[in-house]
């Protein structure tokens, strides 16, 4: 199943004399939503990607979109291409907004970037804030130079966004120069949920690729041997591909394991179709969030779940309008609550699912609680909240 653009959305105005632009290399999930929030309204898109956003971009649009303008980078690129290829396009477009959504490298050319173009408002999408506030000034010129680009990046951004409005407590206090903060969410709600029944497995889902740094595959084996010994059919299904040798190791343990009742669906080393990936989400019933609270994502520098970062799960949980399953520690937007199952230890996750496989009608309000909540999150809701960015 594909997400679709309406016509009505994307069908700008002659008279516009708003200009957009949006860069991603990364996150082509948060891109697809910036793309429906701003196809809502009277601007001209255009968006500087490389291959593999516009290939997992291509998969969530429909084909033939012509109203939205791409511009494709190469795959490799040097610095000084890359620098004046942007540079071109602003001179080109002359854009009103120019939305960063993900600089995890080459900070200190977009800090230039921005410096040359004071007049060009920008937002910075902070997906880390202890990556980008706190840096590391480890010796060597390359990690010199990284450190100061983080801090010239911060100080030449017009405007920052956080994708959780858990993270803009803890991003207040780093900003000194009280710029504005925006929370506009990794992911919008299309009016996409099936509603799963429970009766002879509970089946949850864990996306993303397996990563010991953002989940607890430990406490997954744990979980489904100890719901395999007590005679609760779970079927866990990993919605990701994997890399380095930790996903290796983690993916052969499950294999070989003895189960009984229980079962594993794993998939291989590369990522998923977003139609399968849409498939496994919308079949489930529960996404299953075993995130690993205190981490360390860039480098040796501290983040914490929640707080100065936000898990892709939440909006997997958001757009597909899933209840999910997470550590009580896990600090959660107060408007998806009622849809999360809490928990502290895989024995209490334990034996929430026996309640709830011995009470199935009971799981149709988790059901409910998640397609409210999801309703927070529309379009129309969250360009209302954030006007200022969306003109």
């Amino acid at each position: 199943m594909k997400f679709y653009i309406p016509k009505q959305l994307v069908e700008y105005s002659k008279e516009s004399h708003v200009n957009v632009i949006i860069y991603e290399t990364e996150h082509f999930e948060v891109a697809a939503s910036l793309i429906k929030l701003f196809a809502a309204g009277n601007c001209n898109l255009t968006l500087i990607i490389n291959s593999r956003v516009n290939e997992k971009l291509s998969e969530v649009f429909e084909d033939g979109n012509t109203q939205i303008n791409k511009i494709i980078l190469p795959k490799k690129i040097s610095r000084l291409a890359l620098y004046q290829t942007l540079q071109k396009y602003i001179d080109k477009i002359q854009p009103d907004l120019f939305y960063l959504n993900t600089v995890s490298s080459n900070h200190i050319l977009f800090a230039w970037l921005l410096k040359k173009n004071k007049t060009v408002r920008s937002i910075l999408t902070v997906h880390a804030i202890n990556c980008l506030f706190e840096p590391i000034p480890f010796l060597g010129f390359k990690k010199i130079i990284r450190y100061f680009g983080k801090r010239m990046l911060v100080n030449n951004v017009n405007e920052f966004n956080v994708i959780s409005e858990t993270m803009t407590g803890y991003l207040h206090n780093k900003n000194k120069k009280k710029k504005t903060i925006h929370n506009i969410p990794g992911a919008v709600f299309t009016g996409q949920q099936k509603n799963s029944i429970l009766s002879d497995v509970i089946n949850l889902v864990i996306p993303g690729s397996i990563d010991y740094r953002r989940r607890n595959y430990e406490e997954v084996i744990e979980l489904i041997e100890l719901a395999d010994k007590t005679g609760l059919p779970v079927n866990i299904t990993l919605a990701g591909g994997y890399y380095a040798e930790f996903g290796e190791d983690i993916i052969n343990r499950m294999k070989k394991l003895q189960l009984v009742f229980c079962s594993l669906t794993i998939f291989g080393k590369e990522e998923l179709s977003q139609s399968q990936f849409e498939m496994i989400l919308l079949n489930s019933h529960f996404i299953y969030m075993p995130c690993v609270i205190n981490t360390a994502i860039c480098g040796k520098i501290k983040e914490v779940y929640g707080v100065t970062m936000s898990s892709g799960n939440i909006s997997d949980a958001i757009q597909f309008a899933r209840p999910f399953i997470a550590p009580r520690a896990l600090r959660l937007p107060q408007n998806l609550i009622s849809s999360c199952m809490e928990y502290s230890n895989k024995d209490e996750l334990l034996g929430l699912l026996l309640s709830l496989f011995k009470k199935p009608d009971s799981y149709q309000k988790y059901c409910d609680e998640a397609l409210k909540n999801s309703m927070n999150y529309t379009i129309e809701k969250i360009r209302k909240a954030n006007p200022s960015v969306f003109f």
